[in-house]
């Protein structure tokens, strides 16, 4: 089990979670402003940038 270091996880938390907020705000304009097609491109960043 890998020991816990909050010091250099606390950062990339902060970052992923700001990531999500961004990915899900553009999700939420590209569906109020009808265009579909925008939301893969503004999810894939914060999915890859989350899942390292």
């Amino acid at each position: 089990m890998k020991t816990f270091n909050p010091t250099l996880q606390f950062p990339f938390v902060i970052i992923c979670l700001l990531a999500l907020v961004l990915q899900s705000l553009a999700l939420a304009f590209s569906l109020w402003s009808g265009s579909v097609a925008a939301a893969p491109v503004s999810t894939s960043p914060s999915i890859l940038i989350c899942s390292k």
